[in-house]
């Protein structure tokens, strides 16, 4: 499905929706090796190679090739954005400049969890997973299939991410399109598996498929237009920032976040000199309002005050919160108080339990100009 509508005409290999190809996981094949009680050269260290399963390599049916590492998210230009180990445990990157440089990676985490923007000029209106922009967008989200047959399909996703999702395209794991996906395939009903409150159980408005698949669920949002946002030359890295005058909000509706999760949430701000007090004053927050799915507030309003050191002019706004429950989207409000200009710059979010570090660069020769780490200090 595309906002081109020229382009659902054509065959899925012309506008691109298949025939790329991108590395899907890694695997390890693992199998005792012979040995005998008296050393015999000529058949220890020998062991019996079984055939990989090429038709299938995501039912692991022979035992000894197992999945070390699987690629569940990619950029526009291909690079994989999300990584899921042995372990189950997720590894993200952010791509910006035009999804050529990373501007942030991360542990224990999944992509659309994780944020981050710099406010460089070349980064655009949406960039990092933060939206701060007027134009209308569309959102293309692919959710693992775990397994399907006929008109109905389990999802690797929870109901409520799902909410709102009323047509999907369908690519299974060998990259085939399945029968009647060319044009969307209506999405009748979605419930909770009960065997997992994590996954969804889709009910499709037409026949998929009579044999089992497994693949992605692959559908698109149209998000609307947002509020626009100014850019400054003053900035605590790069080259630009965020200015606010008065009170800002900005829906965040790109970000997947979960319930009863705990986040990190992290940004610099300025009132455009050095105070005099070593800390901002006149009242500078920041503010995160929950919403279902419905666009209904749910939850208390989550607010943080400017805190530690001033460096060079620039404080840190940031704090934990929790995710309320039944909550699917958020808005941030920036207030500058009784100052009359509020710059912010280098705003990050992340779950409280994982690791990220994100990066800036010289809009024009792509050179890294800073390393923010963990704590979101910077090194130039």
């Amino acid at each position: 499905m595309f906002a081109d509508r020229d382009l659902n005409q054509l065959n899925v290999y012309e506008n691109g929706t298949a025939g790329v190809w991108r590395n899907a996981s890694s695997l390890y094949y693992e199998a005792d090796r012979q040995q005998q009680t008296i050393p015999d050269v000529s058949g220890d260290g020998t062991f019996l190679l079984a055939g990989f399963d090429w038709q299938y390599p995501e039912l692991e049916v022979v035992s000894d090739w197992t999945t070390s590492g699987e690629m569940t998210a990619y950029s526009t230009s291909s690079q994989p954005k999300e990584v899921r180990d042995v372990m189950g445990i997720y590894s993200s990157s952010l791509y910006g400049y035009g999804e050529e440089l990373l501007t942030a990676q991360g542990v224990n985490l999944r992509n659309l969890e994780m944020a981050f923007t710099g406010f460089e000029p070349l980064e655009g209106a949406s960039s990092g997973n933060w939206r701060f922009g007027d134009e209308e967008i569309s959102l293309t989200e692919r959710f693992r299939v775990i397994n399907g047959k006929g008109y109905f399909a389990t999802v690797d996703i929870p109901v409520a991410l799902l909410a709102g999702i009323t047509v999907a395209d369908i690519v299974t794991s060998a990259g085939q399109r399945a029968p009647h996906s060319g044009s969307g395939i209506p999405i009748l009903c979605v419930r909770e598996d009960p065997r997992n409150e994590f996954h969804s159980i889709v009910t499709f408005g037409s026949l998929v498929s009579d044999e089992y698949w497994t693949g992605e669920l692959v559908a698109t949002k149209n998000l609307g237009e947002n509020v626009s946002a100014n850019k400054g030359i003053k900035s605590h890295t790069g080259y630009a920032s965020f200015k606010v005058e008065g009170t800002e909000t900005f829906p965040q509706d790109l970000l997947r976040l979960e319930e009863g999760k705990s986040y990190h949430f992290s940004t610099w701000v300025s009132v455009g000199s050095n105070p005099e007090k070593p800390f901002i004053t006149g009242g500078v927050t920041a503010e995160l309002v929950f919403r279902d799915n419905q666009g209904v507030l749910v939850g208390d309003t989550w607010t943080v005050y400017p805190s530690g050191p001033i460096v060079e002019g620039w404080q840190q706004i940031k704090g934990d919160f929790d995710f309320p429950e039944n909550a699917v989207t958020f808005d941030i409000r920036f207030d500058s108080g009784t100052q009359t200009t509020l710059w912010v710059d280098d705003l990050r979010l992340f779950p409280s339990d994982a690791n990220m570090q994100s990066y800036v660069y010289d809009y024009a020769n792509h050179r890294l100009v800073a390393t923010l780490d963990a704590e979101n200090f910077s090194t130039f």
